[in-house]
C-alpha cells in the first residue's frame, strides 16, 4: 500500500493533484441509431471545440482565481464519445483534430493545471476497424460478453488480458503521449465490475488473472509519467492508482429518500492512499448544498457542473435550479460573478486548502452528533476536525452555531465555517469566512494569513480583533 506522500515521491505531478478541482468538458460525441429506439439516424454534437476547453481552463485561472485544476478532456477521440474504441486517434476533427487538442494541451499546461485525457480499454464496437473477436470476453459457450449499448452502439467486453496489448499499441498510448503529453489519463470502467472470467481458450483468465492485468495496465500508464484514475475504486486499486472517479456518489446518493446510512469505511481506511471523486454524472451543482456538504464532511474535490462552449458569456446558459431546490442554492451567494461561476469561487476556496490540509492525513474519526444522523463529524490526523449540519435545526459547537447546511473546520492552518455565530459574533445573517495559512505555519503563528470572505456578515474576530472583510484580506 502506498500512501498520497509516497506516491508524490514517485511522480511529484501528484502533489498538483492536492487541492485541485476536477473540470471535465466532453467536447464531441455522435450518436448512432439504435432499434427499437427514438433515434433514428446519426447526430453529432461539439459542447466544445478544444480551443474553447482551453479557454474554460484560463476562465477558471485568470477570472476565479482557482489555482489549482485538473481539465480532462472527454469524446476526444476521433469518432467522439464512447465510439469505436479503442481506435482513438486522430483526435476528432469536429472540435479541432491533432493540432487543436496538442494547443489545449500546452495552453492549460501553462497555467499550472493538470492536462489529462479520458479513454477506454473495456469497450471494444464490431464497427471499430481494430475489430476481432479475439479480444472479447468469452461466455462458458463461446458467445461475446456484451456490455452496454453506449452512443457508438453495442460494446463488447474486452479481456483484461488483452487491454494492456491494446493500449500499448504505437497508435494508442504512446502516440497520445507524443502528440499532447497529457499529465493525467483516465481509462474508463476499469474499477468499475467485479472480477469477471474469461473462457476463450486463448486467453483463458480467473477473476486473480483479472485483477493482475488490470493493475498491469494500470501500472503501465503511470510508469509513462501519466497520473491514472479510473471509475469506482477496490483495494486492490489503491496502489495502482492516483483518484478513484465515483467512489463519493455513495455518499452523496445517500440524501435520495429511503436510501441507506453510508458509514466512510473505505476513507477510514484508505483516506490517505488515495483521493476519491463522484462520477462524471454526479457532478457538484449549486442546487444541491448537501452535495457540498458531503465533500467538506470527506474533504474531497469535486468534478464540478458548469455549461457548455464559453458559458460564462452566454445568458441563455446561466444557471436556473430545478424545481424545488432553490432553498439549497444558498453557496452560490455573493454577487461578483454569475451564479454558477460564484458557486465555484466558494466552493473551492473551501474545498481546495481542506484538501490541501488533510490529503496526507488519516481520517481518524467519523461520528454522528445527533440522534437522526443530521449532523456529523470527521477528523484528520490528530488536529483536523469538521462538522456539518444537513438538519433543519440549527446546531451549536463550543465554537459555533451551524444553520442547515453550515459547517465548521478547524485545524492548525486553517479555520472556514458557515454559521450563524463564531466566537463572539452574532451573525444577522449566516456567514462564509475561510480563515488560512500561507506559509505553513499555524495560524496562531503565521506570518501570512489569507481571509476570504463568501458572503453575509462582513466581520470576523481575529487574533483578538474584529475585522471587516469585503471579500479578501491578508494579514
Amino acid at each position: 500500500l502506498k500512501t498520497v506522500a509516497e506516491k508524490v515521491k514517485e511522480n511529484p505531478a501528484t502533489e498538483r493533484l492536492i487541492g485541485a478541482a476536477d473540470f471535465k468538458p466532453f467536447a464531441f460525441s455522435r450518436r448512432r441509431p439504435r432499434p427499437g429506439s427514438a433515434i433514428t439516424q446519426e447526430t453529432t454534437t461539439v459542447n466544445f471545440t478544444f480551443g474553447e476547453a482551453a479557454q474554460l481552463a484560463e476562465h477558471y485561472k485568470n477570472d476565479l482565481g482557482i489555482d489549482r485544476a485538473m481539465l480532462v478532456v472527454a469524446g476526444w477521440i476521433r469518432r467522439g464519445y464512447d465510439n469505436q474504441h479503442p481506435d482513438i486517434l486522430p483526435a476528432a476533427p469536429e472540435p479541432g483534430g491533432n493540432e487543436g487538442l496538442a494547443d489545449c494541451s500546452r495552453r492549460v499546461k501553462s497555467l499550472g493545471y493538470l492536462f489529462g485525457l479520458h479513454d477506454n480499454y473495456q469497450d471494444m464496437y464490431s464497427d471499430a476497424p481494430s475489430w476481432s473477436e479475439d479480444y472479447i470476453v468469452k461466455n462458458p459457450d463461446g458467445s461475446l460478453f456484451k456490455g452496454g449499448t453506449w452512443a457508438g452502439g453495442q460494446a463488447y467486453i474486452i479481456c483484461s488480458r488483452k487491454s494492456l496489448e491494446l493500449v500499448s499499441r504505437p497508435q494508442n498510448f504512446p502516440e497520445v503521449r507524443k502528440l499532447f503529453s497529457p499529465d493525467a489519463y483516465f481509462i474508463d470502467c476499469v474499477f468499475a465490475n467485479p472480477p469477471r472470467l474469461c473462457f476463450d481458450q486463448k486467453h483463458p483468465t480467473t477473476k486473480a488473472d483479472d485483477i493482475r492485468y488490470k493493475v498491469q495496465l494500470c501500472d503501465y500508464v503511470r510508469k509513462q509519467g501519466s497520473l491514472f484514475g479510473s471509475e469506482e475504486g477496490y483495494e486492490w486499486g489503491v496502489p495502482h492508482a492516483d483518484y478513484f472517479e465515483g467512489m463519493l456518489s455513495h455518499k452523496t446518493g445517500s440524501h435520495a429518500a429511503n436510501a441507506e446510512t453510508v458509514l466512510p469505511l473505505f476513507e477510514l481506511v484508505y483516506g490517505d492512499a488515495i483521493p476519491i471523486l463522484t462520477h462524471q454524472s454526479d457532478r457538484l451543482r449549486p442546487d444541491n448544498a448537501e452535495q457540498f456538504l458531503d465533500h467538506v464532511l470527506y474533504a474531497e474535490m469535486p468534478v464540478y457542473f458548469f455549461g457548455n462552449h464559453r458559458y460564462w458569456t452566454d445568458p441563455a446558459q446561466d444557471f436556473r435550479p430545478q424545481a424545488g431546490s432553490e432553498s439549497r442554492m444558498i453557496f452560490a451567494r455573493g454577487g461578483r460573478f454569475k451564479l454558477l461561476d460564484q458557486f465555484i469561487k466558494n466552493t473551492y476556496e473551501v474545498l481546495s486548502p481542506l484538501n490541501r490540509a488533510t490529503a496526507m492525513l488519516p481520517m481518524s474519526d467519523h461520528r454522528f452528533l445527533t440522534e437522526d444522523r443530521s449532523v456529523e463529524t470527521t477528523r484528520f490526523g490528530d488536529d483536523v476536525t469538521i462538522t456539518v449540519n444537513y438538519g433543519t435545526a440549527d446546531y451549536r459547537t463550543a465554537q459555533a452555531v451551524l444553520p442547515q447546511y453550515g459547517f465548521l473546520i478547524q485545524g492548525p492552518t486553517l479555520t472556514a465555517f458557515y454559521a450563524r455565530n463564531y466566537g463572539s459574533l452574532t451573525y444577522g445573517e449566516p456567514t462564509l469566512f475561510v480563515v488560512r495559512s500561507l506559509d505553513g505555519r499555524p495560524l496562531s503563528s503565521s506570518r501570512s494569513v489569507r481571509i476570504y470572505r463568501a458572503f453575509g456578515d462582513r466581520r470576523i474576530e481575529w487574533k483578538g480583533k474584529v475585522l471587516n472583510v469585503e471579500t479578501e484580506q491578508r494579514s
